[in-house]
């Protein structure tokens, strides 16, 4: 399926599903790195790149489902014990899901994967697999290794079955049946992990038994034959387990284990527009877990086979594909014909028109896997014939007598076809054979020819190319679609969304109430009674906001996790580069914020990471001097402060030194002889973000341009943020980001100057009092006053606005004092208001550069109050030299 037309719900998800899978793989790679034999790390890897490869192989992405496979092949070499795991491997599948990521990436921009190469990836890739191994031709193949434990069969290079339509009332209800499918499948893999740890744990095998129990009941609803077949035996297998007639051994979980991936395959090839299937077949599992039951399950069941000489190919037909070609041209035959007579009584029924259309298509899909050409280029062309008069809105009733004894040649070819399969002779039965003789998948996949192919099987694609092609309407939305980027989404929990349902309901309710009360007031009632409902019904209505606006703030909050789950991988890569050993030590990823901070924070803590491992730590050997251990550490760390999240990035590096940032600042020419004689350390340190600052003597290409701590700077300064540094000269730094929970709805206190009201971040205020103006003094042409013994600099807020001055002699003088990085400034105004919420809103871009404003707001009366950047009012009062 071609992302073109892909479902814009299905495409979404995938994106949303492939990140995922991607963002598992990679923390995992390097605890693989560093545990090489930890078989348990590969198998969390292979399962998502499976995943991965299967999911965009459903979906038509060719290239990721062939970078996904060489991966995924590599991986599976590298638990069977054929190669093993060495930093150049490491590297190569590390770069397969960079390229992967990008693919997404392009998906999700631009609607395609991207054209990026991927042809010299895949040649390395196909180089360490040819290493790897293959066995001389005729050789008898060499038997796993055996220390992996693992006995996995897998039905996903097997040949597809004809396709045949499921029982299904429409396309809400068959992908309500995939999403659950999905949930129980996910549901299975966490619940074999854990048996296998503890297989006596009967509640364990109880829910395991209940998930396939419930997919056989749903896939048996949509008439998924084979599906259902493969959950009924694996539930069967499970109920012995149930009953104690034997415990599940390592090679019982494995089995269940590809049971699942086949489960996963099937599902894959669920076409939910057409409502069709086109399924592999599911008998190496099926007879797997009836040879496991009959065996008693044990670990014995699971033992090498022999190796067997392959047989020679024999030109058979295998009865049982006969038979279910058989049901299914059946099937589509009658679907065309009453089809035919609906549309004798009304030619304008789409609907049927369509059917009619599926059923020609799904006739030659069958045809060609039974390699019937005469069938199938019949097929096609009648098919072609219809989809052409469908697509031009061509009279049917013109085509009804053509299309019946076009219909009637189909029924005869048909019925010549099954005579001619029919006495083909069986290929022979093979002997029985325990467990682990299945467990070995034959030479050639289920439904290959004797040269190893697969019979053609087209969905659609011939009736295409006769002259059926797609309607102008799916056209258009093809075009429309392109380049599109697929919609933001966040993932709810549904007791939240419950909750938002019952909000609302009682913010109907009040509404109901407000339109009574004026009523009421229009009639002329009791006034004082009216204003006593009026006060509850506000009162009411005030709960309901503040509840309404917590859910919602909840609702947008992700954990930091999803972002700091990127940095082992950076880590790791800035270590190799550095030539440094460096850990990586996280602290509180289960701290959230909100979504759209979370989405803006990840480059800023790319550049502070570089820059604490190129600047910050030392070489082992300069570490081993100094006493410390050659491993130099890395911390990132997120908490909650008040109403911020704080974000910190530390290292035990050498710290920064003053001296050294002046001397630098100065040979940039950043700063003046007078402003580093006069600088205090402090100041000094936070040179480093300024524009063009790098105290590297060379560049490479970890940093030492000089850009990315002004990024850092920059970008925290649009969250409404701030950033400080403190560090120790020989003990290393410390970063701190302070972020805001929320950027949407933030807690300001109003105050007004020169007749105007302006909102201040109450994260910024320490406090707020009013002073004697006889107590304000002036110290080096700053005004200042002492306030419990520190001196504290006043700024008038009028004048760092530029607004008229206050005429009015002010005995009392109302302060607000911010503080910023651990610095205080007095704000003079001329009232303090109420403390309020308020909503934030963007300036637009032409009013985005006023100095001093980050937002404005409006007020219940609707007028529009500006928001005041406590940062840049800082910076202006330093720039002015007025604090």
């Amino acid at each position: 399926m071609s992302q073109d037309f892909m479902d814009p719900e299905i495409f979404a998800d995938f994106v949303i599903e492939a990140r995922e899978h991607l963002e598992t793989i990679e923390p995992t790679l390097l605890d693989l790195e560093k545990e090489p034999d930890n078989l348990g790390l590969l198998d969390e890897i292979f399962r998502p790149m499976h995943s991965l490869k299967g999911a965009s192989g459903f979906l038509g992405l060719n290239r990721m489902n062939r970078l996904a496979h060489k991966g995924e092949s590599v991986l599976d070499e590298l638990r069977k014990g054929q190669i093993r795991v060495t930093p150049e491997i490491m590297d190569l599948i590390l770069k397969t899901t960079d390229m992967l990521k990008d693919m997404v990436e392009s998906l999700e921009i631009h609607g395609h994967e991207g054209e990026r190469d991927i042809e010299t990836l895949l040649g390395h890739l196909d180089a360490l697999l040819t290493q790897s191994a293959a066995p001389a031709p005729g050789a008898a193949p060499a038997p796993p290794a055996q220390d992996n434990g693992s006995y996995r069969i897998s039905i996903k290079d097997s040949c597809p079955l004809p396709p045949y339509a499921l029982s299904i009332i429409n396309d809400e209800h068959l992908s309500d049946f995939i999403e659950e499918a999905q949930e129980i499948i996910e549901s299975l893999n966490q619940a074999l992990v854990r048996v296998e740890k503890d297989p006596d744990d009967l509640d364990l095998i109880n829910d395991l038994f209940r998930y396939f129990h419930n997919l056989k009941g749903n896939s048996g609803i949509i008439g998924y034959a084979e599906l259902n077949e493969l959950t009924h035996e694996a539930e069967t297998f499970l109920n012995g387990a149930r009953k104690g007639e034997y415990r599940l051994s390592r090679g019982s979980v494995d089995l269940l284990l590809s049971v699942v991936d086949g489960l996963e395959e099937l599902l894959r090839r669920i076409d939910v527009q057409r409502g069709e299937v086109m399924p592999v077949p599911t008998t190496l599992l099926t007879d797997a877990l009836r040879d496991a039951q009959a065996c008693g399950g044990g670990e014995d069941c699971f033992l090498e086979p022999e190796p067997v000489a392959p047989a020679l190919p024999v030109q058979t037909v295998d009865q049982e594909d006969v038979h279910i070609f058989e049901q299914t041209v059946t099937q589509q035959l009658g679907n065309m014909r009453m089809a035919l007579e609906h549309l004798g009584a009304d030619p304008g029924q789409r609907d049927y028109i369509d059917s009619l259309y599926r059923s020609l298509s799904s006739l030659q899909n069958s045809a060609a896997y039974m390699n019937i050409e005469d069938l199938r280029v019949y097929a096609e062309r009648t098919g072609g014939l219809v989809g052409q008069a469908r697509d031009t809105g061509l009279d049917f009733s013109l085509m009804l007598g053509m299309l019946e004894q076009e219909v009637g040649i189909l029924e005869e070819m048909v019925a010549k076809a099954l005579a001619v399969l029919q006495a083909v002779p069986a290929p022979p039965s093979p002997p029985a054979q325990a467990v682990h003789a299945v467990v070995e998948a034959p030479a050639t996949p289920t439904g290959r020819t004797a040269d190893g192919q697969c019979p053609p099987v087209d969905l659609g694609e011939g009736a295409d190319d006769a002259g059926s092609a797609r309607s102008s309407t799916e056209e258009a939305q093809k075009n429309k679609d392109k380049g599109k980027k697929s919609a933001s989404t966040i993932r709810v929990e549904h007791a939240k969304l419950d909750h938002l349902m019952n909000l609302i309901g009682e913010l109907i309710i009040n509404r109901n109430r407000f339109a009574m009360l004026a009523k009421a007031l229009e009639t002329g009632e009791d006034a004082h009674s009216i204003a006593m409902h009026l006060t509850e019904t506000t009162y009411s209505m005030s709960r309901i906001s503040d509840d309404l606006q917590d859910t919602i703030m909840h609702v947008r909050m992700m954990p930091v996790q999803t972002v700091f789950s990127k940095f082992p991988r950076l880590i790791r890569d800035l270590s190799r580069k550095s030539g440094k050993q460096v850990e990586l030590i996280t602290e509180g990823e289960e701290t959230e914020l909100d979504k759209s901070v979370i989405e803006v924070i990840g480059d800023p803590l790319v550049h502070l990471l570089r820059n604490s491992v190129d600047h910050g730590l030392e070489k082992a050997e300069v570490r081993a001097a100094a006493g410390k251990s050659e491993t130099g550490r890395v911390w990132l760390r997120a908490f909650h402060k008040g109403n911020s999240v704080l974000i910190e990035v530390e290292d035990d590096g050498k710290g920064i030194d003053p001296e050294v940032m002046r001397r630098k600042a100065l040979e940039k020419g950043i700063i003046t002889e007078d402003d580093a004689r006069n600088m205090d350390d402090r100041t000094a340190r936070e040179l480093i973000f300024a524009p063009g600052f790098s105290t590297a003597a060379q560049v490479t290409d970890i940093s030492g341009r000089g850009v990315g701590m002004d990024v850092v700077r920059n970008n925290i300064k649009e969250l409404k943020g701030s950033v400080q540094v403190h560090s120790e000269i020989g003990k290393g730094s410390k970063f701190i980001l302070t972020l805001p929970l929320t950027l949407a709805i933030i807690d300001a206190l109003m105050v007004e100057v020169a007749g105007n009201i302006y909102a201040i971040p109450l994260d910024a205020v320490s406090e707020t009092t009013k002073i004697s103006a006889s107590k304000v003094t002036v110290i080096n042409r700053r005004k200042a006053t002492t306030l419990r013994g520190d001196v504290l600099g006043l700024v008038e807020l009028g004048e760092l606005l530029d607004l008229p001055p206050n005429q009015d002699e002010r005995s009392l003088l109302p302060i607000v004092i911010l503080n910023i990085n651990d610095r205080r400034l007095g704000l003079v105004v001329d009232q303090l208001l109420q403390r309020q919420d308020v909503v934030i809103k963007s300036m637009g871009e032409y009013l985005g550069d006023i100095h001093g404003i980050s937002g404005a707001t409006i007020m219940g009366d609707g007028s529009v109050i500006l928001i005041l950047d406590p940062h840049e009012i800082y910076r202006i009062a330093n720039t002015k030299n007025m604090a």
